[in-house]
């Protein structure tokens, strides 16, 4: 998450931003998908959606969200599964290295990987860490 000084200026700017970290910590999982997506948005932009007549974009991605619900789609959001769907459907050329999986951080043997690379988690977006020069 932000920095303190950061996170204290976004909540000033915007308040609702103080409910973002209970989204990640999960204290809304049991609220169903229909009032989770707009409360989790608009506590993150401060807007609003319009799943009744959906205009923009993020209406229209959002809708998608809880009435399209392919299980492809859950293959393809996994950074390791989707992986195995680009093998299957357009071969291993099109993948970059695979250096390594690992379950927890204590796993990971850092004196092994290469000068550069860049670490993603599995369960989440924006979990990247670049490492251009070890």
């Amino acid at each position: 998450m932000l920095d303190e000084e950061t996170f204290a200026a976004a909540v000033a700017a915007r308040p609702t931003f103080a409910l973002l970290p209970y989204f990640e910590d999960g204290t809304f999982d049991f609220m169903p998908d229909e009032a989770y997506l707009p409360f989790h948005y608009h506590a993150l932009t401060g807007e609003r959606l319009d799943l009744e007549h959906p205009r923009t974009f993020n209406d229209k991605i959002a809708w998608l969200k809880l009435h399209d619900r392919k299980p492809l789609y859950h293959e393809l959001a996994d950074k390791l599964r989707v992986r195995e769907f680009v093998e299957r459907h357009l071969g291993a050329d099109w993948l970059v290295p695979l250096v390594g999986v690992w379950e927890t951080p204590e796993e990971v043997d850092f004196d092994a990987l290469p000068e550069r690379f860049v670490l993603k988690c599995t369960h989440s977006q924006g979990g990247v860490v670049v490492c251009r020069d070890k």
